[in-house]
Formats: structure tokens, C-alpha cells, sequence
């Protein structure tokens, strides 16, 4: 009864020495397992087929957090998580905490400790990677800025959050210092990692998201290469946690998605600043096309009464993991202890 949790322990160890050296790639997919109805057909076990033949070493997936830190259905959540590790895929969990907390910042940081401290102690045992809300910088700027100036945010907002986040990220690390943390980030939102710079934010990886509408992340016209730049000023590991032709497949755009992820997606994975690149999503969600058409066309597959069909995409990111080694896959690492 004891291996399970030794080889999780030995696995986060692994991975955690392996971030912090760059010394190995990540190659993920998006998923919402838990929380979107999309994802309830095909099975759990369809959608592992799925990522297995991708040859995926993380699903980034997303969870929900009571104010307390317990993870909404928790028996459900646990038990797709050990599922994952059974089958050898690194879990990558994006907790939804709720929005930017009000009120008293000595109170935000404090609450926010003890639900990261209860979810660490509870669901946050075998997970190696967490994201801790997803795309804060959004929700703190003041209009349509480009993000690189302190004018462009609310800083009483940003203040509330960094206190937030601070809480919650040392809350978990009090109870497991190995797992890492990632933040998310998009455009050229630079300020915002220097908020967190500036906060000193316990973080371990910078998550960005990056789509076609955005141009060429390497020489954004008046920008120059992002990457470049967040990693010098930043000097931490970049995970490209989200990427993929914007709208997808929308209209049958399936030869334009294919397309973009095959040459900006390749030229991206060989970079020598990114160390993890994780496509979004791995199925359609056609749940979404009444209210929202443009969130349902961006998985590489989709589902109808059950039956999956591989879009050219998704052959094509899988050609791109077996063919395009730029690192030793941290897959090796994350399961050589099994």
C-alpha cells in the first residue's frame, strides 16, 4: 500500500530537479475531464488512448477549489489523477480558485494560505505541477492595453491579487515544497511578471499562451521576440501552455490549424527558451457553439455518440513529438523510477 505514494514522492522529486535545470521538454495537451460535459463522452479511457498515442507526457486539466481548498467532487478528481499516473501521464492541474479577492489584504493572504495548505494536504499530494488560476493578468487590466506599463493595470486589483497569490502558493509549498507552480501569462503582458517580480511570487514556471492572431512570438511587429525578452527579464522556465490557430477549425478552417501548428508550433518546440509546449485542447466542445461558436472548434479531435474522430491536426502534433526531439522528453525522467 506504501509504493504508490513513494513512487509519487520520487517522481516529484525527479521533476523538480529536471524544471529547475531545463534539462528536459515537456509535451502536453489541454483537457477538461472534470468540469466540462464535452469531455464526459468519449470515456477517461478514450481520452488517455488519445494522449497515448500522441505520445503526451502532461494534461494540463482544471479543477475547482472551495474557499476551504478542497477540490469540488474530490473522489472524482483523485481518482482521475491516479488514473493518469497509472497510465504514466504527468497530471497538470489548473485550480480555479475564484476571482480576485476584496477586502482586508492581511485577511486575503491568510485565507488564501490555508485553502493552498488544505488542498496540498489533501488532493495536492501526487500532483507535480500546478497553475494557480488561469490568466490573472486579463482580469487586472484596465482596458485594451498591451500590458507592458504599470498605467495599463488596476493596481489596487493587482495589489489584492498578489496578495492572494502569495497566500496560496505558500500555503501548498509549506505542505509540499517539491511541487511546482506555474503562472499564466499572454500577449505581451510584461508587467504583470514584473508584478510578480516585484512581489516576490514563489513561482516556478511561466505559463504563456500564445495564438495565431498574436503573430510570430519570436518577432512580434513592435514588440520583437517575446520570448527572448521574458526570459532574460524574467530568468525563468517558459512553458507554452497554450497555443493552437485562433478559433481552430472553426468555418472548416481544418488545413489553416494544421498549418499554423505545424510551422509556428514547430518553430516554437525549438526554441531554445521553451522548455514545455501544451496545444489547446484536445477535443472539440461543441457544447459551446450556441453561446460561444468560437470556443468549440479547438480540439485536435472530436467526438459524436461516442466515436472519435483524429482531426489532420492532431496527426500532425503527433509527427512533431516523435520526429522533433529538441530535449530528452521529461517523460523519461518523470517515470524511470517504475
Amino acid at each position: 500500500m506504501l509504493i504508490f505514494p513513494v513512487i509519487c514522492s520520487l517522481i516529484l522529486s525527479l521533476l523538480s530537479s529536471a524544471i529547475d535545470k531545463q534539462d528536459c521538454f515537456v509535451w502536453g495537451i489541454n483537457g477538461h475531464p472534470l468540469t466540462q460535459k464535452d469531455y464526459a463522452s468519449p470515456t477517461w479511457d478514450d481520452q488517455i488512448k488519445l494522449l497515448k498515442y500522441l505520445k503526451i507526457d502532461s494534461y494540463r486539466i482544471d479543477a475547482q477549489l472551495t474557499d476551504e481548498g478542497a477540490v469540488i467532487n474530490e473522489l472524482k478528481f483523485n481518482t482521475f489523477i491516479n488514473k493518469l499516473i497509472v497510465n504514466k501521464i504527468s497530471p497538470f492541474v489548473v485550480l480555479s480558485v475564484g476571482g480576485i479577492k476584496t477586502g482586508n489584504k492581511q485577511d486575503i493572504f491568510n485565507n488564501s494560505f490555508n485553502q493552498g495548505k488544505n488542498f496540498g494536504n489533501s488532493a495536492g499530494k501526487n500532483i507535480p505541477v500546478i497553475e494557480v488560476g488561469n490568466e490573472f493578468d486579463n482580469k487586472i487590466l484596465k482596458g485594451p492595453y498591451d500590458g507592458t506599463k504599470e498605467s495599463h493595470y488596476d493596481l489596487a486589483k493587482a495589489h489584492a491579487l498578489m496578495m492572494q497569490l502569495s497566500g496560496f502558493i505558500n500555503g501548498l509549498k509549506s505542505v509540499n515544497p517539491q511541487i511546482k507552480i506555474s503562472l499564466s501569462v499572454g500577449w505581451v503582458h510584461y508587467y504583470y511578471l514584473q508584478l510578480l517580480q516585484d512581489y516576490n511570487i514563489n513561482y516556478d514556471i511561466i505559463g504563456y499562451h500564445w495564438y495565431s492572431n498574436m503573430g510570430n512570438i519570436a518577432s512580434v511587429k513592435g514588440y520583437g521576440n517575446v520570448l527572448e525578452t521574458v526570459a532574460d527579464r524574467f530568468k525563468k522556465p517558459i512553458w507554452i501552455t497554450e497555443f493552437n490557430f485562433r478559433n481552430g477549425s472553426l468555418d472548416n478552417k481544418h488545413e489553416a490549424q494544421k498549418k499554423y501548428i505545424q510551422n509556428s508550433g514547430l518553430e516554437i518546440v525549438k526554441n531554445p527558451y521553451v522548455s514545455g509546449f501544451f496545444i489547446y485542447e484536445l477535443l472539440d466542445e461543441p457544447g459551446f457553439e450556441v453561446k460561444n461558436p468560437k470556443e468549440s472548434f479547438y480540439g485536435l479531435a472530436s467526438a459524436a455518440n461516442g466515436v472519435v474522430s483524429k482531426k489532420s491536426a492532431y496527426y500532425t502534433y503527433k509527427y512533431i513529438i516523435e520526429n522533433h526531439t529538441i530535449k530528452n522528453s521529461c517523460n523519461n525522467i518523470l517515470w524511470k523510477v517504475q
